[in-house]
């Protein structure tokens, strides 16, 4: 059994530390078949780093765009909820299993309230967000497991 999307995560934050040591995850994705991640981080001067894995255990190389990621918020480890726990929720809230992929990330905007991070005087927190081929896109959680239309 190959890697799965935590350890893939954990590869990809490891490559981008190697190469910036100031790297800090802004957002990973993944496929429904879970057999590679994509991860965003942020890395020192304002610059971007992406880096993927793959469910066989290989990396691949850390990519550096000398601009700054402007969509996410910083996310901190560690999550109170898995991404299984997270598709477990997902499903008891009757949603299909036939997502397309999955985004780990902590959004500026729009959010709810929420009992997780402080970010000034907003409280909102990271979320699981599932992308159907329909274009739907439910969020769970990560602090409350609150399933979400978007």
């Amino acid at each position: 059994m190959g890697m799965n999307f935590y350890e893939m995560l954990v590869a990809t934050w490891d490559a981008a530390a190697a190469k910036d040591s100031e790297a800090e995850l802004y957002e990973c994705t993944a496929p429904n078949g879970l057999d590679h991640v994509r991860s965003v981080f942020r890395g020192a001067d304002n610059t971007t780093l992406i880096c993927n894995a793959y469910s066989d255990g290989k990396v691949g190389h850390v990519e550096t765009i000398d601009s700054p990621w402007m969509e996410d918020v910083v996310i901190y480890f560690p999550l109170k909820l898995t991404l299984l726990e997270a598709t477990e929720c997902l499903y008891e809230a009757k949603y299909s299993r036939d997502w397309k992929d999955v985004i780990l990330r902590h959004p500026l905007g729009p959010t709810k309230w929420g009992e997780g991070y402080v970010l000034g005087d907003v409280t909102n927190n990271p979320l699981y967000i599932f992308n159907y081929h329909d274009g739907a896109n439910i969020a769970v959680d990560t602090f409350t497991k609150e399933v979400t239309p978007l």
